[in-house]
């Protein structure tokens, strides 16, 4: 898909050039995600690496929305609470931001701008 698609900012909105065909199936729990890097990555390659360390252990299914976005379906509200718990994650040393995805809500326009983190503190004194 060349550049990927692209989200522009305009005056009413958002412009959103991707290749989504707007339908989620009803029957699932879902995120949406992008990797934050310079360079494109290979589909599968980023499918089977995060099916890998999600492991899902009811169902997960990944696919590529445009925009540099991905879709992970999750069978069960658990799997999907599990990796959505566990942000941020990582994928080949670049930050992945995922954010959820309500029923009626379109992936594409989903915010991805931001990631939680949580930081530890030693040796620090308090007075």
């Amino acid at each position: 898909m060349g550049d990927g698609g692209r989200i522009f900012p305009v005056e009413w909105g958002v412009l959103c050039l991707g290749t989504w065909n707007g339908k989620k199936e009803k029957d699932g729990f879902y995120l949406v995600g992008r990797i934050l890097a310079l360079k494109t990555y290979r589909f599968d390659y980023v499918k089977s690496t995060l099916l890998s360390a999600m492991n899902s252990g009811n169902g997960m299914k990944i696919s590529e929305i445009g925009n540099d976005r991905y879709l992970f379906k999750f069978n069960h509200v658990l799997d999907k609470n599990y990796v959505w718990e566990r942000t941020p994650w990582m994928f080949d040393k670049n930050l992945a931001i995922l954010n959820a995805v309500e029923d009626d809500e379109n992936p594409l326009t989903v915010t991805l701008d931001w990631s939680a983190f949580h930081v530890h503190v030693h040796g620090l004194s308090v007075r």
